[in-house]
């Protein structure tokens, strides 16, 4: 301890940290190891010192961050007037303080995403450009990657689609006297390399320099902290190559990694001790990440001893997989951890839907980080919205939401004549579209869309309500709704698309759990399920979110779910090295956010049984790479990378004569858990069992698909 307020309770590496003076300082923060104390801390050290406040330069990459610093530094030296700041609001101030010279209106507005996607929309339609091969946010990366390359738009038409829009995007923008977000750094860049007396005029203003989260960076906030401290050299940053997992925005790790090359006589201090983690844990994601090329050597450790041993959970289906890890979130909260003490993590968002319905099923509250519940997501309410349409023909609410998508031409107008002639006759809402000769006020424009809208209805009609999935793969082939989402300009288009695929998952789950269900008794379900979340109280909740989401964040019990091939690594990152070792820094970020209870899982089959869904499932790489020692459970072989088509292993079993249960048997269900068999009838594929489960009771199922297995204990 020191009776320093400053000093006190830092261990020799961060004093070192802190106290540093002399030459451009690195500091290698591993997770969990105190890297905002240490850089706050220097902070006051330096101005305790003499250094003035408002001559101090601090980014780091988010507003909450900056304002949490400033606080910090004004406890110690009662002082905040240092500059605190984003890379782009720094940007946006020095184009404001230096109008003039950098060219631009000094009242500038700042473009969002969606102002500039409306702005691109608008030229592209005056360009006579349009469908998916022309979508906004596509000429958006296009201009950005001009924009941060240094290219300056044509002054001339050049016949090129992409410099020619740029040239209108960049003429529109000067007109609204308006700047984007790659403006405010592009510009700011551009002209402090254009103007030594500006550089000197701006950069002057600082004696030093510090950069958080510097693994983070990219070219042009790279090439903005160069302007800013070439003069004095007077530059400290922190941050964690093995922490950057945001190459898809445009971070480059190599930033961090040729700091010592760009300022020479760096001085660089580990951060090694993890106020985190255990032992166990810290040694696991050590030899994980030690697989990476990329990176700075250094070993993670801590005080709280070994702990636990990591568990490695192999489950036959997604649903299995679920069931798994609820029952290791009742195991923990048996243990005296609270609900909001579990974090379950996986790649995509899709994947939370397995969990989110096994814990539904136990009743265990949660809540989903950065995204919305599944079934609130846009794509699934669209898709829910159509099949409730087919078994409620008043519903007026669901044939408002999907009558025009995708578009198909009937308007606010349209709809509200065919609302009103409802109305008016008493008739169901559904029933009237099928008579749009009758609707008075509608354009023929209007009349002929809704006739078409009547066709569709009429086909998805026709089919039988049982089985419910081939229902929705119908409805989404006839509306071509994943077209429609790819040509949409939405950024997550992708995790949109994952998400219609996982519904039809979930519909293919419930015909195998329920053979005599119907597509009523599911929408039925669906709603309860929707009524259970909009009701829930303030209650202490179980975490779900990506990997991406969980960086900076810690629970005394994680889940990482979902450690298969094509989903982490992600099939996306397959054909690039680089791309594979940040999917690997994703997976040892999710390791380190653990306290103190750590469980990792993989389905060996995804998406249940039959047809399109009995692929096998490869587990992941990455989970070859742990140590065998720090282990519970056992780790897939390095062979399991090899195999293709190895579907043998996870078949179900075609049953002849004689079925591999008897009356009296206790038996486990993915979804449904334990339960007793009741009685038998059929044989071959069609043979059907019916099974009094524990928490739901009496469920028939069809043998081949229910993926039954006895449980420990035989026969009651």
């Amino acid at each position: 301890m020191h009776d320093d307020p400053i000093l006190d309770g830092l261990n020799e590496a961060q004093r070192d940290a802190v106290t540093h003076e002399g030459s451009p300082l690195l500091v290698v923060a591993g997770a969990g190891s105190g890297k905002t104390r240490v850089i706050t801390r220097r902070i006051a050290w330096r101005i305790r010192a003499g250094l003035l406040p408002w001559r101090t330069l601090a980014i780091t990459f988010t507003n909450k961050a900056a304002g949490e610093m400033r606080e910090r530094v004004a406890s110690l030296v009662g002082d905040s007037r240092v500059w605190l700041s984003t890379f782009h609001a720094l940007g946006a101030r020095f184009l404001r303080m230096e109008a003039d010279a950098f060219g631009v209106d000094p009242n500038f507005t700042i473009f969002d995403a969606q102002d500039q996607a409306t702005l691109l929309r608008e030229i592209l339609k005056q360009q006579g450009l349009g469908g998916r091969e022309h979508r906004p946010r596509d000429y958006a990366a296009a201009i950005s990657s001009l924009k941060n390359l240094g290219e300056l738009p044509p002054e001339e038409e050049t016949g090129d689609r992409e410099l020619d829009v740029y040239r209108a995007y960049e003429r529109a923008l000067e007109e609204s006297r308006a700047l984007d977000f790659d403006d405010l750094l592009c510009r700011t860049v551009r002209g402090l390399e254009a103007d030594d007396a500006l550089r000197d005029r701006l950069a002057g203003r600082f004696d030093t320099v510090l950069i958080d989260e510097y693994q983070d960076t990219n070219r042009i906030q790279y090439r903005l902290v160069r302007l800013l401290v070439d003069g004095h050299r007077d530059v400290c940053a922190t941050g964690d190559p093995d922490q950057s997992i945001y190459r898809w925005r445009g971070a480059d790790v190599r930033n961090i990694l040729d700091f010592e090359r760009d300022f020479p006589g760096t001085r660089v201090v580990k951060l090694e001790e993890n106020y985190r983690s255990t032992n166990g844990i810290l040694k696991a994601a050590s030899v994980l990440i030690a697989h990476n090329t990329q990176r700075v050597e250094r070993e993670l450790w801590s005080r709280l001893g070994d702990g636990e041993p990591i568990r490695i959970a192999a489950a036959s289906t997604e649903g299995d997989e679920a069931r798994q890890v609820v029952q290791g979130v009742e195991r923990a909260i048996a243990d005296g951890y609270g609900p909001h003490e579990i974090a379950v993590f996986y790649r995509t968002n899709a994947s939370s839907r397995a969990i989110e319905q096994a814990l539904r099923d136990r009743n265990l509250p949660y809540v989903i980080v950065g995204a919305v519940e599944f079934y609130e997501r846009r794509e699934v309410k669209d898709l829910l919205a159509y099949l409730r349409l087919l078994v409620n023909p008043r519903d007026v609410l669901d044939l408002q939401r999907v009558v025009n998508v995708p578009s198909r031409g009937i308007g606010t107008k349209s709809f509200a004549a065919l609302r009103s002639h409802a109305e008016a006759t008493g008739r169901p809402v559904r029933e009237v579209v099928f008579d749009a000769d009758a609707i008075p006020g509608l354009r023929p424009a209007g009349r002929r869309a809704i006739r078409g809208f009547a066709e569709l209805l009429e086909d998805l009609l026709a089919m039988p309500t049982s089985p419910v999935r081939p229902i929705l793969e119908r409805v989404i082939e006839r509306i071509g709704y994943r077209r429609y989402l790819q040509d949409a300009d939405d950024p997550l288009t992708d995790e949109r698309l994952e998400n219609v695929d996982e519904l039809v998952r979930a519909l293919h789950e419930y015909d195998l759990a329920t053979p005599d269900g119907s597509l009523e008794r599911f929408l039925a379900e669906t709603a309860l399920v929707r009524s259970r979340e909009a009701d829930a109280d303030d209650e202490p909740r179980i975490t779900l979110m990506t990997l991406h989401a969980a960086k900076g964040l810690e629970y005394p019990v994680v889940f990482v779910t979902s450690l298969e091939e094509g989903i982490l690594p992600h099939s996306r990152s397959m054909d690039s090295d680089d791309a594979i070792e940040e999917e690997r820094r994703l997976l040892y970020v999710g390791m380190t956010r653990a306290q103190r209870r750590l469980s990792l899982s993989y389905a060996r089959s995804r998406g249940g049984y039959g047809g399109s869904f009995g692929g096998v499932s490869i587990p992941s790489r990455f989970l070859t790479e742990l140590p065998e020692a720090l282990i519970e459970g056992r780790l897939p072989g390095r062979r399991s990378l090899e195999v293709v088509d190895d579907s043998a292993w996870f078949e179900p079993e075609a049953y002849d004569d004689a079925p591999p249960f008897e009356p009296g048997d206790r038996v486990i269900h993915d979804r449904f858990g334990v339960g007793r068999v009741v009685r038998l009838s059929g044989f071959g594929p069609t043979a059907k069992v019916t099974v009094d489960f524990l928490e739901v009771g009496q469920k028939k199922l069809i043998l081949e698909y229910a993926a039954l297995r006895k449980a420990l204990g035989g026969v009651e």
